[in-house]
């Protein structure tokens, strides 16, 4: 490993995270972390062209890919959040949870969440800790791959913008909405899964799969679906239950035509 790049990362990182503390401490509002998080790659892609070996072009091939990513999430996370000023459920159930050292807690909290940037920073440390020539067939699936992620994502997000805006209360179940409950984050897990592909030609680049298969679990586990499925059933009741039996959790498939299902 380049101890060049981690020392540079990690205290780029924690620096980062503590203005999201900052900014926290001025608002109260801890979701400020889900935009500091995904802003979080661009600025580590950026510190690891700085430190690593690569060639000119993998580094502007790195910077491309992380730059557009982050950057059309993070802005999008961004108007979200400043249109509603008002935190996620889930992290309204840390105020009722950490009733001590509350601050202390959403400080060591923004900080786990930059050691997971740095974990997940995986298959671009490895891309450009390459220095011979790309893979062009590699890299042209690659970037199939980001396209057709970053294009559904950005379609998933637009349509359930504007379901919500002129069907408030409703089931958003049009366009992508219909073929998956959470088109979104496969979307977004396609797009990992784009990085790992960018860096599966280097060396030790088979064992990057380790991050869209991460990406997977927390999505489909952890912090994606199951918080925002607890949170569809607690406002929308039945209609959302009657959503999931027809339609698939994750992968787009078609909907079912009875109220059996499936994931």
């Amino acid at each position: 490993m380049n101890i060049q790049w981690l020392a540079a990362a990690c205290i780029v990182e924690i620096l980062w995270m503590t203005l999201a503390f900052l900014l926290y401490r001025r608002t109260q509002l801890i979701g400020i972390i889900d935009s500091f998080w995904t802003f979080s790659f661009a600025l580590q892609v950026l510190v690891a062209c700085l430190t690593l070996p690569a060639t000119a072009d993998r580094k502007l091939t790195a910077l491309l890919f992380s730059c557009i990513w982050s950057l059309r999430l993070g802005i999008h996370i961004t108007r979200r959040f400043i249109r509603s000023r008002k935190d996620d459920p889930r992290y309204e159930e840390l105020r009722k949870v950490w009733t001590k050292n509350f601050d202390a807690g959403v400080f060591w909290m923004y900080q786990l969440q930059g050691l997971s940037v740095l974990i997940l920073m995986g298959p671009f440390i490895c891309y450009l800790a390459d220095t011979g020539e790309q893979n062009i067939a590699v890299l042209s699936i690659a970037v199939c791959l980001f396209f057709v992620g970053l294009t559904g994502e950005a379609l998933a997000d637009q349509q359930l913008t504007q379901f919500k805006k002129f069907n408030p209360g409703e089931v958003c179940n049009i366009g992508l909405w219909r073929y998956s409950r959470h088109p979104n984050y496969f979307f977004e897990w396609l797009i990992w899964v784009s990085f790992f592909t960018l860096s599966a030609s280097s060396a030790n680049g088979i064992w990057m799969i380790y991050a869209p298969l991460l990406m997977l679990i927390l999505l489909t586990q952890v912090t994606g679906i199951p918080p925002a499925e607890r949170q569809s059933i607690a406002s929308k009741g039945e209609k959302f239950k009657h959503y999931q039996a027809t339609t698939s959790a994750f992968f787009p498939w078609f909907p079912a035509r009875d109220a059996e299902r499936k994931s």
